[in-house]
């Protein structure tokens, strides 16, 4: 009996099928192990295929949309997460920390290669101009030069208050925050336009309701510890000071429309995360815990938007993307995923012989 044909498969053969990446901070490595069994491992998605991403999703979309190969990216993530780490989970200053590694990371020629490609989508949030109606999340995909494209993965990944001083930063001279901060839906998890079936990866347990993190987060004795680690390192690895002087600076530097806006504008970005319920069946393809268990509890994994992971919990999330990407491939039909299994070590199974991935996840 023949096998039926899944939406994802048949796009796949009509040269019409696309991906889009979430939001999820510091939770990069598990994105990584998506892309990493999708394109490299399995070859079933190809660098050209159209791609958005917001927050986190955008850095990784460079590297599905080839302009970064997955190992520069692990190298850069590793060094990256290992100096936040040290340095307060780089609260205040993680702005200046993705422009250091965008600059590193992009070819002085990636604007040029993404507008030949037209494949590359950057999602970026637009408060309203006086805060009284929701902001709305749009697609960058043209960019003038390199520096725009960097603004542009810049203005994606800006965390209000946690990046820089401000709610919100500027990009080509318009206020903007973090592209997966808009809501459910495309708000948090945008694809690419005119597609007839787009592979949706959040970094996200299922069905989180994120209004109630706070609540949990103090649950059990395991993310209790956790969670206080956080605000310890936090304080202790941050010039508190510093910042503080920096966030008085740039309010007497602001724009006074920008000033009067700023409790409107924070008033609806509050209402939009406290109502995102994180995508599950339905509203995504591919997420952390979907077929594989997560090592730790739901708001323990989610706590890593924040703090980065050390080496071994890199490369358990790595693995885990790896795992769950495999795990749809086969269930959507794609002969290549016939056969094949991710053991628990990283190491890929086809006939029983085990092949460990090459790309390493240490800094």
């Amino acid at each position: 009996m023949a096998v039926p044909v899944t939406a994802a498969l048949a796009a796949h053969r009509a040269g019409s099928l696309g991906l889009g990446l979430s939001g999820g901070g510091f939770i990069i490595p598990f994105m990584l192990g998506v892309i990493q069994m999708l394109y490299v491992e399995l070859g079933v998605m190809k660098y050209s295929m159209p791609v958005a991403g917001a927050s986190t999703g955008s850095i990784c979309a460079s590297v599905a949309s080839g302009l970064v190969p997955v190992q520069q990216m692990c190298d850069t993530i590793a060094r990256t997460s290992n100096k936040c780490r040290d340095k307060g989970n780089c609260f205040g200053v993680l702005q200046a920390v993705v422009q250091a590694a965008a600059n590193e990371l992009l070819a002085l020629d990636a604007a040029e290669q993404a507008n030949r490609m037209r494949n590359l989508y950057v999602a970026v949030t637009y408060p309203s101009p006086l805060g009284l109606e929701p902001a709305e999340v749009k697609l960058i995909s043209q960019f003038s030069n390199r520096s725009d494209l960097i603004g542009a993965i810049d203005s994606s990944t800006y965390i209000p208050y946690w990046s820089g001083p401000l709610l919100t930063t500027k990009y080509r001279g318009a206020d903007v925050y973090d592209g997966s901060m808009g809501g459910n839906g495309a708000g948090f998890l945008p694809c690419p336009p005119n597609l007839n079936y787009c592979v949706r990866v959040s970094t996200m347990p299922a069905g989180v309701p994120l209004n109630t993190l706070l609540l949990n987060l103090m649950a059990t004795p395991e993310d209790r510890g956790f969670t206080l680690g956080i605000a310890a390192n936090t304080v202790a690895g941050s010039d508190v000071g510093g910042i503080l002087s920096g966030v008085a600076a740039a309010r007497v530097a602001v724009a006074p429309e920008t000033a009067v806006a700023g409790p409107g504008r924070l008033a609806q970005l509050t209402k939009a995360l406290m109502s995102l319920t994180t995508p599950g069946e339905g509203d995504a393809d591919i997420w952390p815990g979907r077929r594989h268990p997560l090592p730790v509890s739901d708001y323990h994994w989610m706590e890593w938007m924040v703090t980065p992971p050390n080496d071994s919990e890199r490369k358990v999330m790595f693995d885990l993307g790896r795992a769950e990407a495999l795990s749809w491939a086969q269930e959507v039909g794609f002969p290549e995923a016939a056969g094949k299994s991710v053991a628990a070590d990283g190491g890929q199974k086809q006939g029983g012989a085990a092949a460990a991935t090459s790309v390493s996840m240490s800094g």
